[in-house]
Formats: C-alpha cells, structure tokens, sequence
C-alpha cells in the first residue's frame, strides 16, 4: 500500500536475476491485462513454473488454445444465472464471517490488529466446499473434517513458504530430488 501511494497505480520494481517486474494495481489496467488483451502477455516461466508446483497445470497456468479450452469448459458455472443462484449461499458464509469478526473484536475499539488471512482461506473453503462439492468442510466453525483435516496436513507437510516458493522458481529445478508437489 505504501508503494501505491508512493509510486501511483503502475510501477516497475527489479526482480530475481536483474528481471523488471512491472506492478499493477489499477483495475482498467488489470482488467486490459488479465482479461480484455491477456494473449498478448504470456506468463513469464518462472510464474508458470511457480503455479504449476503450486496449485497445478490447470487455468491459472494454461495459455494460449489449452487456456481457451479450459475456459469454454468452465464458463457455464460462473454464467451470470449460476451466480445469482449462488448469491444466497454467498451471502450467508458472509453474514457467518462478519459475526464471527466483530465477536474476535469484541469491545476492543483500540484498533486492534486481525489477520484476515486465515479468515478468508476458511470461507473461501467453505464456499468452495458446499458449491463445487456439495461438501460441508465447517471451517469457519474449526468443525471437524476428515477431508479438511487431511487438506491442512498435505500443505503444512508441503510447507510452502513464499521463499520456498520462490527458490522453487527457478528453471532447472525438476531435477531436485524428491517429488513435485501437486495439488
């Protein structure tokens, strides 16, 4: 946030290895980037490779026809009628979320500090849960879950830690010994 107020809404920084990184925050820009013009700017490899460890050789990976397919495939469930049928279920993991915050806060109007981080990966997963699967994971009441259980121990065993994530960038790196993560 500093940087955006410093440098404004684009900006270059350097990267690894003397790379230009250019940084983005305003949406017309995004949007021309990431949706209205997003063949034109091929993902570096090193972001490819870094997703592809990360969260596998789906969407977020794919260019070019492969990606075109993809999302043919999955245009369907985020049409704006599927959505709007969603909004509701949205809207309630929400409204839960919002409650559960403001009892963390409690009375404490000192500005404290939360970190919502883990907040939104819970609604996010119980939001994906119910809609992709029809399965009820209970993060955001730390419900047990055998899956969610087993999901929690298959990234702390990953630990992926954003160096590590970065040093595992790196072209070459498929030669390391043990197996590529995929998840």
């Amino acid at each position: 946030m500093k940087w955006l107020q410093e440098y404004g809404a684009v900006f270059r920084i350097g990267g690894c290895f003397a790379q230009d990184v250019l940084m983005l925050s305003d949406p017309k820009a995004l949007k021309y980037v990431l949706h209205t013009s997003g063949y034109q700017f091929p993902k570096s490899p090193d972001i490819v490779h870094l997703f592809g460890a990360l969260i596998g050789s789906g969407l977020a990976v794919a260019e070019g026809t492969v990606h075109q397919r993809q999302r043919r495939i999955l245009n369907p469930a985020f049409s704006a009628s599927q959505l709007r049928q969603s909004l509701p279920l949205f809207q309630s993991f929400i409204s839960k979320l919002i409650n559960k915050l403001k009892r963390e806060i409690g009375n404490d109007n000192a500005g404290r500090v939360i970190d919502v981080i883990p907040w939104t990966r819970k609604v996010a997963l119980d939001i994906v849960g119910i809609t992709a699967f029809r399965y009820h994971f209970n993060a955001l009441d730390d419900g047990a879950s055998e899956l969610r259980e087993a999901l929690h121990n298959v990234f702390s065993l990953a630990n992926w830690s954003t160096q590590a994530c970065l040093k595992d960038s790196r072209p070459n790196t498929d030669k390391r010994p043990g197996p590529t993560p995929s998840f």
